[in-house]
């Protein structure tokens, strides 16, 4: 499960101690209080074992617009089959880049959301993919509809929406197939949460 926004907007500590409180005991809860990713933290069911994790940077911040922005990754392997593996990674771009509203950092906006698409492609998807890694990624991207990361390979759990889920198979022999999907409208901000059921097991 990938998180944003968490203590972004009001760091009052709630959030995290919600994650911790809910998600404590059957999850492995990754990055929540970290001092570079807090904001996007990743739960792991206990179904996974998390074999490695990191944090890829994205951009630096400006005050006043935006946080800094990374790309928080965890590879996990099925406990009840330890040759299943893949990466799960979770991220937030920047707001107000392509929202139809001129502001005095829009550029500045736009070229930050680019520089962390491309880390996102580069950095992430395809660092992983050229080991063999499926990746699967959650994300607030904050652009309808999203260009593909990997034109022709990258597969999308939701058409459009600011908040998407997508992967990107693998060749280390690791299926992931899709059963269903759902929103749940959080009337925040226009955000929803977005639901993808996959099956992941060997091909």
């Amino acid at each position: 499960m990938g998180w944003q926004e968490i203590g972004e907007g009001d760091d009052d500590g709630k959030e995290e101690k919600f994650i911790r409180e809910h998600f404590g005991k059957a999850f492995s809860n990754l990055f929540v209080g970290d001092k570079v990713a807090h904001h996007v933290p990743i739960s792991v069911p206990d179904a996974f074992n998390v074999v490695g994790h990191r944090i890829t940077r994205a951009h630096g911040g400006k005050g006043g617009v935006s946080p800094h922005r990374v790309i928080t990754e965890a590879v996990l392997q099925l406990a009840s089959d330890p040759q299943v593996q893949f990466v799960f990674a979770n991220t937030h771009y920047v707001a107000g880049a392509y929202n139809g509203k001129n502001d005095p950092s829009e550029a500045w906006r736009r070229k930050m959301w680019k520089r962390h698409f491309q880390r996102q492609r580069d950095k992430v998807l395809q660092y992983w993919n050229a080991q063999g890694f499926p990746v699967i990624w959650t994300g607030d991207v904050n652009r309808s509809p999203m260009p593909s990361l990997v034109p022709g390979k990258e597969q999308r759990a939701f058409a459009r929406g600011i908040d998407q889920i997508g992967w990107l198979p693998g060749t280390n022999g690791t299926e992931i197939r899709l059963k269903r999907t759902t929103s749940v409208p959080m009337h925040v901000d226009g955000h929803d949460a977005r639901v993808a059921v996959m099956q992941i097991r060997r091909g």
